[in-house]
């Protein structure tokens, strides 16, 4: 405690993952290329830092003054510098009976329907891939990353010192319910956002003895109910949900596939019945944690994954292409391929997707997408060979079937940061893109077979 800031705010915050999470280490072991950080007891955890460094963003952005964050957050600058008056503790994740795992708990964790899988198996991974303007693989941008799955919950505490009750307690609060307060790697697609089950706060005056008592008796353990602790009202939580409503539009795109179905990523687990033989290309699935009267099980069924990333990349080399129309920048039939430009370096992509060079140039997109699980969809399988063209028969080994996913409509839901100044020919070229995708001009997945699709509604909102 800051003998200048007698005052605590504290508040127990309990998150679920709304998509997969990876807050990665920065190391791998050659197998994987970015594994999940781990707390003592080999469970995933939400390091502090990470906490604190999305609050500090989210208020910087809302506030505009920095100043005024790095009071809050703290800095150094040379020789000056202050402690940071915002405090996150670990956030640990939950067992199945909705009880944080703090301290060392091994044998506990060895029986826990929901925990057991993360300890005693690899965690899931995700791959991802570039693909350049000739559709295929950029160099040294074929990656994977370990994630935890969807569904988990985890607890943390957050401790704000001030010198008397603030109404930046508020604004701090109000953060964990943004629709960017998201953690980890590739937030950008899809991943590392949460739901705030509840927050639970106290407020103590440290100047006083009855307050310094009360503030004696709360445990650190996150695990043990502190009646000190009082769950906000809802008008509060709607209120934090509110404030944060003119920072984004929201884009709908309702699809419906197209005869041919659809295909994303290469899936693991078989979704179709196979009396003989499993299908040898598979649409990805994963499992979730579901919750039932506070109790959490791992979904009997697999869901049908559409990958955020897989769409993003799709429509950022179309947004490059309508983005080139409409500037007038056409291709002439005496440029080299060489001197065609990498969509990622086009003005339009680089303003709506962001862009990174180097460890210290970058900037962050506007586009925030959402992944989709769909629940039990009809699943075919398809049979594919390739004749030669010389005997009419099968050419050796190229005889192979994939499931393909039939009548899984879904809606694509992305925000878009509200922009303080865009280029209108971007925006057009969004949209543009978004309507190929509804009119059936642009596939997505595994295309070229006739798969990936799709016929829709775009709903565009006035940005």
């Amino acid at each position: 405690m800051n003998a200048n800031y007698p005052y605590c705010h504290l508040a127990r915050i309990v998150l679920q993952t709304t998509s997969p999470l990876s807050i990665g280490t920065g190391f791998g072991d050659g197998l994987q290329d970015a594994f999940v950080v781990l707390d003592t007891n080999g469970l995933p955890a939400l390091p502090g830092t990470s906490i604190t460094g999305v609050l500090r963003h989210l208020y910087f952005d809302i506030s505009q003054d920095n100043n005024k964050t790095n009071t809050l957050f703290g800095y150094q600058e040379d020789n000056l510098g202050e402690d940071s008056r915002v405090q996150p503790s670990w956030g640990h994740i939950h067992d199945a009976t909705n009880t944080p795992v703090d301290g060392l708990q091994m044998t506990s964790i060895d029986d826990d329907p929901i925990l057991k899988p993360l300890l005693h198996q690899p965690l899931p991974v995700r791959d991802g891939i570039r693909i350049d303007n000739f559709g295929v693989t950029v160099d040294n941008s074929k990656f994977d990353c370990s994630y935890v799955p969807i569904g988990h919950r985890f607890t943390l505490d957050l401790t704000f010192w001030d010198k008397d009750h603030s109404d930046e307690w508020d604004t701090l609060l109000s953060l964990f319910y943004s629709p960017f307060f998201c953690l980890g790697s590739r937030t950008r697609a899809g991943f590392g956002a949460f739901n705030v089950e509840s927050i639970r706060v106290a407020e103590f005056d440290l100047k006083k003895n009855e307050d310094l008592e009360r503030y004696s008796m709360i445990s650190s353990k996150l695990s043990e109910n502190n009646p000190e602790l009082k769950e906000i009202e809802h008008e509060k939580k709607d209120d934090f949900k509110n404030r944060h409503n003119s920072a984004y539009a929201i884009i709908h795109l309702a699809l419906t596939p197209e005869d041919g179905g659809y295909r994303f990523g290469s899936g693991k687990f078989s979704l179709g019945n196979h009396a003989a033989k499993t299908a040898d290309q598979l649409p990805l699935s994963e499992q979730k944690i579901v919750w039932e009267n506070d109790y959490g099980e791992i979904s009997e069924n697999r869901f049908v994954v559409i990958p955020a990333s897989s769409v993003k990349g799709a429509i950022s080399h179309r947004v490059a292409f309508h983005y080139n129309r409409l500037i007038e920048n056409f291709v002439t039939t005496d440029l080299d391929r060489s001197d065609l430009k990498d969509p990622q370096e086009n003005p339009g992509v680089i303003a709506l997707f962001g862009y990174a060079k180097g460890n210290d140039e970058g900037q962050a997109g506007l586009l925030w997408w959402k992944e989709e699980y769909l629940n039990l969809p009809k699943i075919k399988t398809h049979y594919h060979n390739h004749i030669d063209s010389f005997t009419a028969g099968v050419r050796k080994g190229m005889l192979f079937t994939e499931e393909i996913v039939h009548d899984g409509d879904y809606t694509l839901t992305i925000k878009i940061k509200t922009p303080a100044d865009i280029n209108q020919n971007t925006l057009e070229a969004l949209r543009m893109s978004f309507d190929d995708l509804a009119e059936g001009r642009l596939a997505l997945g595994a295309s070229g077979r006739g798969h990936g699709y799709f016929s829709g509604e775009l709903t565009w909102p006035d940005i």
